[in-house]
């Protein structure tokens, strides 16, 4: 099994082979990764559920341990791999 690139390696690794993610591990990722992506999986879910955009990436924010008028953060977090929302 490779090592994950990026700061907090060890953290990642174990927490993948814990709960059995071990395919992640083969691939270039990192906590910063794994984060984006979680953000991702977040908001769709909101988004999905009340077809609000600015709601969910408030909400999103605040996931992230943000406030929500951290939406700069948001929008380019998230939003750059979601254009067609």
């Amino acid at each position: 099994m490779s090592k994950c690139p990026g700061p907090n390696d060890n953290y990642l690794r174990d927490i993948c082979v814990r709960l059995n993610y071990t395919e992640i591990l083969r691939k270039k990722t990192s906590i910063h990764c794994m984060r984006k992506w979680r953000a991702t999986k977040h908001f769709l879910e909101i988004y999905k559920a009340t077809n609000d955009k600015e709601y969910a990436l408030g909400e999103t924010c605040v996931f992230l341990g943000h406030s929500k008028n951290r939406m700069d953060i948001a929008r380019y977090y998230i939003l750059q791999d979601n254009l067609e929302i």
